[in-house]
């Protein structure tokens, strides 16, 4: 049950700043933003960075910046893949704890 509401958690997680960037989008800049734009951080990263000079990475910094690539990708793992890595999870996240067919562990 614990490992359910820690997975839940980082899925909910991950879903809260999508919407909360795409709240904030489109506050600032009066338009709505494309659809599902902030599901994929470089697409999101990029559309804040065309309106506020200022990149995600500008933002958060370096290391909560890899933290949430690797929140994104499990999250992608837990919701498509029952939470087993598969290869795009270890060239799209900077977790080096995992190899290919392993379940995560949150």
């Amino acid at each position: 049950m614990t490992q359910a509401l820690l997975e839940k958690a980082v899925q909910d997680t991950v879903m809260s700043f999508q919407r909360m960037s795409e709240q904030f989008y489109e506050r600032k800049t009066d338009c709505t933003a494309p659809r599902n734009a902030f599901q994929r951080l470089d697409k999101g990263s990029l559309l804040w960075e065309t309106e506020t000079g200022e990149s995600y990475v500008d933002i958060l910094g370096a290391e909560a910046m890899g933290r949430l690539q690797i929140y994104y990708q499990q999250r992608h793992l837990l919701a498509l893949q029952q939470g087993i890595v598969d290869s795009d999870y270890l060239v799209r996240s900077p977790d080096t704890r995992y190899s290919v067919g392993q379940r995560l562990i949150i």
